[in-house]
């Protein structure tokens, strides 16, 4: 049974406390012929009376492979061989509060992000007159959309 290289992953859509989602990965530790043995580190948000232990789980390699994913029963949670499939449930959740905000949808990129911000900055700054606490949460929103269009 051939072990992998420490770069493998398989990735999934998790939620936190405030219903956010956000993208886990977990290593892959070990391929056969048609299963997948990954493990999930201690200490990953699942808040589980079990979070301080190490989980190993097996999947499925044909369903993992496939956009629907593989599910396993022992996290509870579908996994998918790479990262876009798993963003799928992040993207429909549209917009979030930081780019209302900014005035941009959810497909906007980093570029869009920024033209945007120097936008409204330029209007709500406060040595050109604006309110203070208005362009702090500005930049914090505009902070809040590069890490989710960054990952």
């Amino acid at each position: 049974m051939p072990t992998t290289t420490s770069a493998e992953f398989v990735y999934s859509c998790a939620f936190d406390e405030g219903g956010r989602a956000y993208l886990r990965r977990d290593r892959i530790f070990k391929r056969t012929g048609t299963r997948v043995y990954a493990t999930r580190a201690p200490g990953r948000g699942d808040g589980g009376a079990g979070d301080s232990l190490t989980r190993t789980f097996v999947l499925d390699g044909r369903a993992l492979a496939s956009a629907e994913g593989a599910w396993s029963r022992v996290t509870r949670t579908r996994y998918f061989a790479r990262a876009e499939f798993a963003l799928a449930p992040i993207r429909a959740q549209g917009p979030s509060a930081a780019f209302i905000a900014l005035g941009l949808t959810a497909e906007a990129d980093l570029l869009a992000i920024r033209r945007a911000y120097h936008r409204l900055a330029l209007a709500c700054h406060p040595d050109r007159g604006g309110d203070a606490a208005t362009f702090r949460l500005l930049h914090q929103h505009y902070e809040q959309a590069c890490r989710e269009v960054a990952g």
